[in-house]
């Protein structure tokens, strides 16, 4: 583009869009139920929820959309990218560009694809083979991600992990030589998960047999027992995604016990469908505590197991303390697990 044109574009304001001109009805109604779950219980979620930009890039077969919320002027690395401006959107108070695809339309992560802002990079239920309800729930998964790492302070503390080996991709996050063979560990780990179900189990939190307390010792247990870095990458696996795997179980139960008049996402999928589906949420968590087996799900192990020590932590803390400590004690639930 001619320097005096993109000085244009990046200067105009954008007019608004209809995005059902761009977005598929099955589609576009899952969007707009994420972007209205996010509103209606986002602070009862997470404080601070609203804090994290709601960047997002929808990869279809053929082109992606990318919904964005950087202020004119500031866009310069998107056309730079090959995208085009459609116009402002009503969701996510964002604009909406369009380019043709590049990334796998069946990918679900989070990181700064465009700039420095973590982007949501999310294929349509049909291609990451998730039901509609699934999928939005995913998307608030992902969303919690940005508010993770909304604090530029986040990367210095990961750099401080010292766990990368010279990966500067990030890919070590998933592929970081975890010891998931040896049996040992293997057990340690399936004993804390089946002591995490077993306080979830209990009617009267005052009466489990696994009290935070008991669940803080076996955790330091298995820490202690691991190689230090072994040690760090297990902490911050459950940190990040298992307490991001509650949050799905947690919207679920949220939007179940939301009084309002029913969306046209409801219409199309039953009044109840938060109902079951954190229903079933909750009964994949308890199957994933109480089947944990490390060596054959790997680092997808740590997404149950930080999933169950949330929800206990949770269970025995009201209001937001627990999650206003959270931030600050970053990459470790061990300091939460209190009675």
């Amino acid at each position: 583009m001619h320097a005096a044109l993109l000085t244009l574009a990046l200067t105009l304001p954008s007019a608004a869009t209809d995005e059902a001109d761009w977005i598929e009805p099955d589609l576009l109604r899952d969007l707009n139920q994420v972007a209205w779950l996010s509103r209606a219980i986002g602070a009862e979620l997470w404080p601070g929820w609203h804090d994290a930009p709601f960047e997002l890039l929808l990869v279809r077969a053929e082109d992606e959309l990318l919904f964005s919320s950087a202020e004119v002027g500031a866009d310069k690395h998107l056309l730079e990218a090959g995208f085009e401006n459609l116009g402002a959107s009503t969701l996510f108070d964002s604009r909406l560009w369009i380019r043709p695809r590049v990334y796998d339309t069946a990918l679900r992560a989070t990181f700064p694809a465009f700039g420095g802002t973590p982007t949501i990079v999310v294929g349509t239920p049909a291609a990451t083979g998730l039901s509609s309800a699934r999928w939005v729930l995913m998307v608030l998964h992902e969303h919690f991600h940005q508010w993770q790492t909304r604090d530029p302070s986040y990367y210095a503390g990961v750099d401080a992990l010292d766990l990368a080996g010279g990966d500067e991709s990030g890919n070590w996050m998933l592929d970081y030589a975890f010891p998931y063979d040896d049996a040992q560990v293997g057990r340690a780990l399936a004993e804390l998960a089946r002591a995490t179900r077993v306080s979830l189990d209990s009617a009267d939190p005052a009466d489990a047999d696994a009290s935070p307390a008991d669940l803080a010792q076996l955790l330091a247990a298995v820490l202690a027992d691991l190689e230090p870095a072994d040690a760090r990458y297990l902490s911050f696996q459950l940190w990040q995604e298992g307490v991001s795997r509650w949050i799905e179980l947690r919207a679920a139960q949220l939007a179940a016990a939301y009084e309002a008049p029913t969306t046209a996402f409801e219409r199309a999928h039953g009044a109840d469908v938060w109902k079951r589906e954190a229903a079933a949420a909750e009964e994949r968590l308890h199957a994933g505590l109480e089947g944990l087996d490390l060596a054959g799900q790997r680092r997808v192990a740590f997404y149950s197991l930080g999933a169950g020590l949330a929800a206990v932590i949770d269970a025995r803390n009201s209001g937001d303390d627990w999650r206003l400590d959270y931030a600050q004690q970053r990459f470790a639930l061990l300091g939460l697990l209190r009675d």
